[in-house]
């Protein structure tokens, strides 16, 4: 019966979800990719803090499903069903119901997290992650060492797409389930080291091959400074805390789902069951360190953890339900719960909506503009409102590569003297851009990403861009769109004057910082 219920959810959401926009992260990731095409240089002309794992990921979407929101839902169900299809093929020797129960549970939470998290990275990066471990896991007819190198591969791939994959790296060692599966296909006896080298080798394919990519992009320095100086500081700006990121990765629901597990699994002792709960307890803490090392306790940041935990939850449940008593009792409240979870996922994905409201403004002003004519004329000053998005719609290429004013707009005294020279760096340069070819409009959002402030206040914390703007740029209007939410509420709109613009004002030296 609940099985049913699980599965009746997971149908629901899939065809509801087939008609959901592109959308937030997504539109970054696309547009980044869309100026590529249009020759600009990853990392040296093309702001972005992504790694290499996810360009080619968005450009194996638009060169084999196409550039179309549906596309892009194609991808992202592919890699939900790469990830369900892993958890079900882990723990399927000893429960098969188990297996269904937790794949589907993990797509009821992805299908929570709404339109707004589609084809996010952490998805990719957990599909990897879990088909790796389940190759690791199910190695009928094939070696150790090999299913080693496969799962090293998959990490190295997860890596490039988001590096905390390599936290799951130690699952290589936990794998060896019985002993007749330490021996490869010739009966050769496969040690430790074999299988960790083996794995490390894997493990490095993915990252040589962005390397190379880097290298003949020439964007190898570009990059450096990026991972090294702006990462950092994006991790810091809107940090939670400790007990905030705490809070949100064990909610009550899934707290409560962990507890009754570990319960289920001190008051059934199996030992054929041991060796695979320490490997999904291991897969969890790999989940929980890639959520907290990301500092930001965004809802997508728990998919590794979630996948292992429900794996761990969902067995201990079934496999309870064999014991008398009590356990039976408490092991049937548990599937009962994930069940209702499931049932309040999918309640919530299919009233989720999209404000299209502010993209569709956007495109009608901009076309008011001459629309196709200002494809290299016009540039955004946001990160994930509507700007990005609107430009993607109409195919308008910015005059710079800067998609990020999160870290345009962050004093620099506030910041380390390294980050304070890069930011400063970056600025001067951004501003020696505008200068010299001054797009016809520029657009600003009203909030800065991610922690604020809003209502325009970023402005002040760069005067000599707003001179800039000041002295080249006709106020055209202002759009508010108070019923959408704090992420989309609006935009400005400036038109370039007649005039010649004034040169900026030199911005301050790194060198005279604190």
């Amino acid at each position: 019966m609940l099985g049913a219920i699980v599965a009746v959810c997971v149908a629901v959401y899939l065809v509801h979800s087939l008609s959901w926009p592109l959308v937030n992260d997504a539109v970054l990731l696309r547009y980044a990719t869309f100026l590529r095409q249009h020759h600009f240089a990853p990392y040296r002309e093309i702001l972005d803090y992504n790694l290499p794992g996810s360009y080619f990921a968005d450009w194996l979407v638009v060169h084999t499903l196409g550039a179309s929101a549906l596309a892009w839902r194609v991808y992202d169900l592919s890699l939900l069903a790469i990830s369900c299809a892993a958890m079900y093929r882990m723990v399927r020797r000893y429960d098969r119901f188990a297996g269904f129960y937790a794949a589907a549970g993990f797509a009821l939470f992805h299908a929570r997290n709404g339109i707004a998290q589609a084809g996010q990275r952490d998805l990719a990066m957990a599909a990897l992650i879990l088909a790796g471990a389940a190759i690791l896991l199910d190695r009928t007819g094939k070696s150790s060492v090999g299913a080693s190198f496969f799962f090293g591969l998959c990490i190295g791939a997860a890596a490039t797409i988001k590096p905390t994959a390599i936290f799951a790296l130690p699952l290589v060692l936990l794998a060896r389930l019985e002993k007749e599966e330490t021996r490869d296909a010739l009966g050769v006896r496969a040690r430790p080291g074999r299988i960790v080298a083996a794995a490390l080798a894997g493990m490095l394919i993915a990252p040589m091959a962005a390397l190379l990519w880097l290298h003949h992009t020439h964007s190898i320095a570009a990059f450096w400074m990026i991972e090294s100086q702006l990462v950092p500081l994006h991790e810091r700006l809107g940090y939670l805390g400790f007990w905030a990121l705490f809070t949100r990765i064990f909610t009550a629901a899934h707290g409560g789902v962990a507890l009754l597990a570990i319960f289920l699994m001190l008051r059934c002792r199996d030992a054929q069951l041991d060796r695979l709960r320490v490997f999904l307890i291991v897969g969890m803490g790999a989940g929980f360190l890639s959520y907290f090392v990301q500092a930001k306790g965004y809802p997508y940041h728990r998919y590794l953890f979630v996948a292992f935990l429900f794996l761990f939850a969902a067995l201990e449940f079934s496999h309870a339900l064999r014991w008398p008593g009590y356990r039976r009792i408490v092991a049937a409240g548990g599937l009962v719960l994930l069940a209702v979870l499931g049932v309040l996922s999918t309640m919530r994905s299919v009233r989720d909506r999209w404000p299209d409201e502010p993209v569709q403004s956007l495109t009608r002003d901009l076309n008011s503009l001459d629309g196709e004519a200002l494809s290299g004329n016009v540039q955004c000053i946001d990160t994930i409102d509507s700007c990005l998005a609107t430009l993607y719609r109409l195919r308008l290429v910015q005059s710079t590569g800067m998609m990020y004013d999160e870290f345009l707009f962050v004093p620099p005294d506030s910041v380390k003297p390294r980050q304070a020279t890069a930011l400063t760096e970056m600025r001067r340069n951004f501003l020696a851009e505008l200068a010299s070819h001054p797009p016809r409009v520029l657009i600003v959002t009203p909030w800065l990403f991610p922690a604020g402030p809003d209502h325009y206040a970023k402005l002040d914390q760069w005067p000599e861009f707003e001179h800039f703007v000041e002295g080249c740029y006709e106020f055209r209007m202002q759009r508010d769109f108070p019923s959408s939410p704090r992420e989309h509420p609006g935009y400005r709109l400036y038109v370039r004057r007649q005039t010649a613009c004034p040169l900026p004002l030199q911005t301050t030296s790194a060198d005279s910082l604190p």
